[in-house]
């Protein structure tokens, strides 16, 4: 039986052995039936190209170790994309001034999508403006399409700093984990005079906090220590991740992010809004159908902690929930037969880091990625430092039973979540706790992350 280096030579010799130096015609004179050659000599040569062939796969080998592929993963939101800018100022070319005025524009469109959210939620959660005047800021501001281009005219310039400056404005942003906001929202609308002034120029923090949902997949290439790395983005969101599987050849490592921030959050992609009361009614029905064990109990746990004020967003299957409530009366099974149907209209009740975790279960266990480092980011850390002290990872997830305002013991548990996750004992999970917004402390992850992803190297050929 052929293995797999006898193929590879054999390969070489098919096509002429034109990689080593040798054209068609040598290949034919030394491996053709004998004509004045002795066996000793033909044995001689043949022992001689096959040293040479296994210098170039050597050779070959060495240089397929000096490029390194590292797959970002991980589910929309979490830090990727920012994750491979960081990369591009720490260890690339950075950002020049008309590649930074280039990012004004979404700078913009960020700063109106924020408002613009927020004034829908005003209106969902029933939140009073301070001042009755504004209302006629919020038709302004929702009338700005965000396909166009977007500009800061003097009149939206007022507009958003009047809400911004408004109690309810300020009221409703508090409740944020209530409806989907951005998490450089409050970043960009702090800075907002800055950012107004005529002759912006966005700031490298600016660009690193631009939020656009990543669509396809990109590609990132810099070189460290004469070592090619080459970083590839997919988008987190669930549409994007059939794509994924064309990322997947010839990867070393996967970089795998989660965002710490999101232990009280919903998921949201796709979504249309219903309003407060077909809420309320739609989280009975699915607390009755949970009671008669139909659905899966691991979304029971969000929904009974979920507020009746949430701002739900859901796929439009809202006409379902009669049919459901009619049938009550069937047998189990037809019962059944027609909660699948609803299974889509419950999809909005899913915790975005269960979202995360569930992802990561899928990701670290996968039969493909057994020979691959995995490494964990549990992003956002400074947004949990800040969360943590009103909102408490135990109303969420009842197995922690560590000082609810504690940040480093929340972190730690969600970090032993992942770790259980990875029913491979033998293959460790390299974690980092990390900020993607703060370039210094990248930096110093990154070099960590380097030496673990060479030295897996080195053990694959056995160099260690």
């Amino acid at each position: 039986m052929k293995t797999s280096t006898d193929m590879k030579k054999m390969n070489y010799i098919w096509k002429g052995l034109t990689r080593t130096g040798f054209d068609g015609e040598y290949w034919w004179a030394t491996y053709a039936p004998p004509r004045r050659v002795t066996a000793v000599k033909e044995s001689r040569e043949q022992q001689r190209i096959s040293r040479e062939i296994e210098r170039q796969l050597h050779k070959d080998k060495s240089a397929g170790r000096k490029e390194v592929k590292l797959l970002l993963l991980g589910t929309g939101e979490s830090g990727k994309s920012t994750f491979v800018k960081q990369m591009r100022i720490i260890h690339g070319a950075g950002y020049t001034d008309m590649e930074k005025y280039a990012f004004k524009t979404l700078v913009y469109q960020n700063i109106f999508l924020a408002m613009q959210t927020m004034c829908d939620a005003l209106c969902a959660l029933s939140i009073e403006l301070e001042y009755p005047v504004n209302q006629e800021n919020i038709e302004l501001i929702i009338k700005v399409d965000l396909e166009d281009s977007v500009e800061l005219t003097p009149e939206r310039i007022n507009a958003i700093r009047q809400l911004w400056a408004d109690q309810g404005m300020k009221e409703c942003f508090e409740r944020r984990r209530e409806f989907q906001l951005s998490d450089s929202s409050k970043y960009y609308l702090n800075n907002f005079d800055r950012i107004a002034d005529p002759d912006y120029l966005p700031s490298l923090q600016d660009i690193l906090r631009v939020r656009v949902p990543t669509t396809g997949i990109i590609e990132y290439p810099f070189n460290l220590d004469s070592t090619v790395f080459r970083i590839v983005d997919v988008g987190g969101q669930r549409s994007e991740r059939r794509k994924w599987i064309h990322s997947f050849e010839s990867v070393t490592s996967i970089i795998f992010l989660s965002a710490l921030n999101e232990y009280d959050q919903v998921l949201v992609e796709n979504k249309n809004e219903i309003d407060s009361n077909n809420c309320h009614i739609l989280m009975k029905i699915f607390k009755a159908n949970l009671k008669e064990n139909i659905y899966s109990l691991s979304h029971a746990k969000f929904v009974q902690i979920i507020t009746n004020h949430v701002l739900v967003i859901v796929p439009n299957y809202t006409i379902i929930a009669n049919d459901i409530t009619a049938d009550k009366r069937n047998s189990l099974t037809q019962l059944k037969m027609k909660f699948s149907m609803y299974l889509p209209l419950t999809s909005w009740i899913i915790n975005r880091m269960e979202e995360s975790l569930l992802l990561f279960k899928t990701i670290v266990n996968y039969e493909c990625f057994q020979s691959l480092s995995i490494i964990l980011f549990l992003n956002k850390k400074d947004i949990l430092e800040e969360k943590i002290q009103y909102s408490h990872l135990v109303d969420y997830f009842p197995k922690f039973t560590g000082p609810k305002n504690d940040a480093i013991a929340a972190r730690n548990f969600i970090l032993k979540m992942y770790q259980e996750l990875n029913l491979n004992s033998g293959r460790p999970i390299y974690s980092h706790f990390t900020c993607a917004t703060d370039t210094e402390n990248i930096r110093v992850v990154f070099v960590a992350v380097k030496d673990t992803i060479l030295q897996t190297n080195l053990k694959e050929f056995n160099l260690v």
